[in-house]
């Protein structure tokens, strides 16, 4: 793992472009235009953890939920529960403390993470939520990096989907994916390719790859 640590960046996943090597890591203090799924910005001011990962690798959506399974085993060291939320948010209950925006260029991913650790104020569109305001103490970012690489490294050399199962709250929830357009069912798994199969009303099951998740309730 190579860290190359900035101040302030626009975005850690468009730094990350310009040090295409496998295993480098990209840390800002603050984002100064930090992205989201679907066009959203991504609210980054200084005590979280903005950072991208650069992997050699074909593109492949199964590791967006490595990288997330890897963010919720780390908290884990830390004493804080989470749940994923398909594809790859990390929840505290219904809150958001992880999101993840993976890219390709060229032959690498860029897999930017943006972990609120310390911070405490969130855009009031935002249900968001922060180690510091569940747990009521600060974390030492670069300590808590080192465990999700770790982390990752360990997931992304095994079949991690039955555990990535065991955090999801979306699987065995009725749902509703807009990718475009509405489609309400059940999802029921997780396929080798990282996609949401959904159970749709007419029984059949239909292969989700990309989509807004809104879980509906818990079956």
């Amino acid at each position: 793992m190579k860290i190359r640590h900035f101040q302030e960046v626009t975005s850690t996943n468009e730094v990350a472009k310009q040090y295409l090597e496998d295993g480098t890591v990209i840390v800002a203090e603050i984002q100064t235009r930090g992205r989201g799924r679907h066009t959203r910005t991504w609210h980054s001011p200084r005590g979280g953890l903005w950072c991208s990962l650069v992997i050699r690798h074909d593109p492949a959506p199964v590791l967006n939920l490595a990288v997330a399974l890897a963010v919720s085993r780390a908290f884990e060291k830390f004493g804080l529960k989470t749940q994923l939320k398909w594809p790859n948010d990390v929840l505290v209950g219904d809150r958001k403390i992880c999101g993840i925006l993976s890219e390709t260029e060229g032959d690498f991913m860029i897999i930017g993470v943006g972990v609120n650790l310390n911070n405490k104020d969130f855009p009031e569109e935002i249900a968001g939520t922060s180690f510091i305001t569940e747990t009521g103490a600060e974390i030492d970012k670069m300590q808590f990096l080192e465990k999700v690489v770790d982390a990752f490294n360990s997931v992304r050399e095994q079949d991690f989907l039955d555990e990535y199962r065991k955090y999801s709250s979306t699987i065995g929830s009725r749902v509703m994916i807009k990718n475009g357009r509405e489609i309400t069912g059940t999802a029921v798994d997780v396929d080798e390719k990282g996609r949401l199969i959904l159970k749709l009303e007419n029984g059949k099951e239909m292969k989700i790859y990309s989509g807004e998740v809104l879980r509906l309730h818990q079956l």
